[in-house]
């Protein structure tokens, strides 16, 4: 082996990074991204640009020359925003003083991590789950310890028990992604009030991640699922982790917050300054108007989201089981029948128009399914047919999907 082979410089590199599997979302994204025909499935993405009214203020304000460093924490109208946004929805005062902002929701997590577990640690995670949990934790030297969702009568759900058993004297943290991504299991007000009393009798942290939580669509009507701020006191330990990704189309833009007790803010403010130096300020200013003008955007994008959900469901073949999908959050659980050489991945592509009963090259099938996200088509006549999803409907009627809402596949 010679001192700059291959093998030499990834012996030099430390066994968490050199051994942590290769993202299954990543791995669709490099085999599918920018080919022509191809529907994107294999992130939660809408299918509409940023509205000029959120971009607007980013470009004033680089035409100003904000494009200096700025807070670590945030701007202070971004996080004043956040803070209303939050008075707003959830019936009690904020303080901006418990907003931070991150460098999109990963890095929230990321900070989260950084500054709760560290080698040897375990923290609790329910699964199926994100695959941007358990990596980083692993990457930190702490062990995910996964508890597996139940799956009956065409629901998920979390064995409360199961959940608790698993906290050992390592235990940090239990992470709680509700609504959930991928399987869209929302947890109950009731549910919350368990876990935030366990975590408090056992001095543990709950991480939320309450991304999806206006992508609810509650028996009663509901627009916005249950949440930790509904039962919970913003000083105790509680951190919850957010993006502007899904809500207001700014997938690409890469700003997110992380909620937390202002005791630990000057830690959240060195853990930023170390690995980021802080988030552009002129993106923040266009997040900024999102949350206090982009009220109708979000109302319409949570429409649209549900129009997809019941066009799917009119287009599922008379002999396939019937489509159903969670409360929380938009897509399908479809079990594959047959898969080819990426079945170890979350599901990556279906290929419109190129695919037949037999030729399994233009589907890649997922962990233990198909989860696909159920978001309108981003291409012009995508949005203006249902062909995208008849052309899928047509090859689960010809037997090469089961469709089976939130099953395990094999």
């Amino acid at each position: 082996m010679t001192p700059h082979s291959a093998g030499a410089l990834l012996s030099s590199i430390t066994p968490a990074s050199r051994d942590e599997p290769d993202s299954g979302i990543m791995a669709a994204v490099n085999h599918g991204i920018g080919r022509p025909g191809v529907i994107p499935l294999w992130s939660g993405e809408g299918n509409v640009p940023t509205p000029e009214a959120f971009c607007r203020p980013a470009i004033e304000s680089l035409l100003r020359g904000e494009t200096f460093y700025t807070w670590q924490r945030g701007i202070p109208p971004l996080r004043e925003a956040l803070a209303r946004y939050h008075t707003r929805h959830y019936g009690r005062v904020f303080e901006a003083e418990t907003f931070f902002v991150t460098g999109g929701g990963m890095q929230a997590i990321q900070t989260i991590l950084q500054m709760i577990a560290a080698a040897g640690d375990e923290i609790i995670l329910p699964t199926p789950a994100w695959p941007n949990y358990a990596g980083p934790m692993r990457l930190a030297g702490a062990r995910p310890v996964e508890v597996a969702l139940d799956f009956a009568n065409g629901r998920w759900h979390l064995d409360l028990d199961r959940l608790f058993a698993a906290i050992t004297p390592r235990s940090k943290a239990i992470v709680l992604n509700s609504p959930s991504n991928p399987v869209g299991w929302t947890a109950s007000l009731d549910e919350l009030k368990a876990v935030r009393d366990e975590c408090r009798k056992r001095g543990l942290w709950i991480v939320g991640d309450e991304v999806y939580a206006r992508f609810y669509y509650g028996a009663k009507g509901e627009t916005r699922a249950p949440s930790f701020l509904d039962i919970c006191d913003t000083e105790e330990r509680l951190l919850l982790a957010n993006t502007f990704s899904k809500n207001w189309a700014m997938t690409g833009w890469r700003v997110g917050w992380l909620q937390a007790p202002k005791a630990v803010g000057p830690a959240i403010e060195r853990i930023i300054q170390y690995n980021t130096s802080g988030t552009a300020a002129f993106l923040q200013q266009g997040c900024a108007v999102a949350l206090d003008e982009g009220e109708d955007h979000r109302r319409a994008g949570g429409e649209g989201a549900l129009q997809s959900r019941s066009r799917g469901r009119r287009l599922a073949p008379a002999s396939a089981d019937p489509l159903r999908a969670a409360q929380g959050r938009l897509l399908y659980v479809l079990r594959a029948r047959r898969h080819d050489g990426l079945a170890r991945h979350h599901f990556s592509h279906y290929r419109r128009g190129r695919h037949r009963p037999g030729a399994r090259r233009h589907l890649r099938t997922g962990w233990r399914g198909i989860f696909a996200h159920v978001f309108p088509a981003r291409s012009r006549e995508a949005r203006r047919s249902d062909g995208p999803l008849r052309h899928m409907a047509e090859n689960i009627e010809a037997g090469l999907i089961h469709n089976s809402a939130g099953a395990n596949g094999d």
